[in-house]
């Protein structure tokens, strides 16, 4: 396939790409980067134990990259991030990345990530899960806030286009990494203009002035205060 990624495996259905993924490495199957596609997944997760829909409409995989001191597990999720995002645009789909993991458009999700970090043999791997809804017309009633490729372009959609673009964006990204950050703040919801926010508890709006290599956001509020925010302190409310 290209420069970092060259073994893929191709399953019709598993319960977690991810799952499957790190069972691999735990049973020291695999050391090296990896990719893992299945059509459907039954068990298929988010982010803090979320449930992740897919159906033979969705784009599912997962792959494994090996961290070094000059790769952090936040660093690919911002390529993986903008990879999505410039995959998107390129079929017209006016996107914006979503803090931490998600891909939005307008009020709704198109595209999602799961970062997971494992040590094998004291070799640390960062174990990516993507899903994109792309030619879905349906979701369960518990996912209101979703939409899909098709239902936006009213056309279906290649799937092995999006899957291949994917992962090219992804290698140039990776291998280039210059503008890492600066290019994934002009991408991301709420950078550069104040967004509503749940931060700790209370809803205050918020502008987003730098995200660092671990992930810490450096926000504004409209009375000019300036706080560093981790992940799990902030939640970004769609209108």
């Amino acid at each position: 396939m290209g420069k970092i990624f060259n073994k893929i495996v191709y399953f019709r259905t598993l319960n977690s790409t991810n799952d499957y993924l790190i069972n691999l490495y735990k049973k020291h199957l695999v050391k090296n980067n990896f990719i893992i596609v299945s059509k459907y997944q039954k068990k298929g997760r988010g982010r803090i134990g979320k449930m992740w829909f897919s159906d033979s409409n969705s784009v599912t995989f997962s792959f494994s990259i090996q961290l070094t001191k000059d790769l952090s597990a936040w660093q690919i999720n911002m390529a993986v991030s903008l990879a999505l995002n410039r995959v998107l645009k390129g079929f017209c789909v006016q996107s914006l990345i979503k803090y931490p993991n998600d891909i939005i458009v307008k009020s709704q999700k198109i595209a999602g990530i799961l970062t997971e970090v494992i040590s094998v043999k004291k070799t640390k791997w960062c174990i990516v899960g993507v899903g994109v809804n792309v030619n879905n017309m349906r979701f369960p009633v518990e996912i209101p806030h979703a939409v899909s490729m098709k239902q936006i372009l009213l056309k279906s959609i290649n799937q092995n286009t999006v899957f291949d673009n994917f992962f090219s964006e992804l290698e140039s990204l990776l291998i280039q990494k210059r503008n890492l950050q600066k290019n994934y703040l002009l991408d991301l919801y709420g950078g550069g203009e104040f967004v509503a926010c749940l931060y700790k508890g209370n809803f205050v709006n918020v502008k987003i002035l730098s995200v660092s290599n671990d992930g810490l956001l450096k926000i504004s509020t409209k009375d000019s205060s300036i706080k560093i925010v981790k992940d799990e302190d902030v939640k970004f409310v769609l209108s």
